[in-house]
């Protein structure tokens, strides 16, 4: 069962060429719609969503480290401007995680159910040099 329910998620159909997973977040972004109020959607969104834009700009460190044809003394600021948005955006994170963890907690678990996903179909896509694409 459970391998039918992943495998239906990576497939796309040769017709629509739109995976099951583009159809199960529809789903899923219905249901919540449905049984859900709109803080409650954006209370899931946004903890998820400002964390990756710091983990973005955490990586202009990461980069000016490890590739030295990067000039980040270019930028404006730097690193001063991205220290102070980082801080920023930890305290936001921080008022977040106080106000609504449980929301917090579910965003970040439903963000976390896309790794399992992603690995499946890089492991496809290695095993077969290109993504599963046919009849169901």
């Amino acid at each position: 069962m459970v391998f039918f329910f992943t495998r239906w998620l990576v497939f796309i159909p040769a017709l629509t060429r739109q995976p099951g997973l583009l159809r199960f977040q529809g789903i899923m972004a219905s249901l919540l719609v449905g049984f859900g109020s709109f803080q409650q959607i954006i209370a899931y969104f946004i903890f998820p969503a400002v964390l990756f834009l710091g983990l973005t700009v955490a990586g202009l460190f990461a980069l000016r480290q490890t590739n030295s044809r990067v000039n980040a003394k270019k930028g404006f600021g730097f690193p001063w401007t991205p220290l102070v948005f980082l801080a920023l955006v930890a305290a936001l994170l921080g008022l977040l995680a106080m106000h609504n963890p449980k929301q917090v907690m579910l965003g970040c678990a439903v963000v976390a159910l896309g790794v399992p996903a992603y690995q499946l179909c890089r492991y496809r896509e290695e095993s077969t040099g290109r993504p599963e694409i046919g009849n169901a």
